[in-house]
């Protein structure tokens, strides 16, 4: 069984919501076991698919600006090793582009 990806997952959560919402007013067990599981699997695949430190340290600081070069050069490492990191990233994060994991990132607080 493939893993949802986040994006999916969150599109996933926000089209049942509503629904979601009015059964827990109504105190719907069934509905709150529903919810309590796609939140788990939530944090479960954010915890497997998260990038790591260092591909984090590289996604904020493209965040801030700064170019292959000047990132390897902040953090002493080579630009090929900061394009793997950048690549580990975009393929933890679904994301399509380096830019793009940057977004990803911002977004699920990885990154300030």
């Amino acid at each position: 069984m493939a893993v949802a990806s986040a994006p999916d997952v969150a599109a996933l959560a926000a089209f049942h919501w509503g629904r979601w919402e009015a059964a827990i007013r109504a105190g719907d067990d069934v509905a709150l076991g529903a919810l309590d599981r796609l939140l788990e699997g939530m944090a479960r695949t954010h915890e497997t698919r998260r990038p790591t430190e260092r591909a984090l340290d590289c996604l904020h600081l493209l965040a801030q600006g700064c170019t292959n070069r000047e990132v390897a050069e902040r953090l002493g490492i080579g630009v090929e090793t900061v394009k793997t990191h950048l690549l580990h990233a975009r393929q933890a994060l679904d994301a399509q582009s380096s830019t793009h994991a940057v977004a990803i990132a911002w977004r699920l607080c990885l990154i300030d």
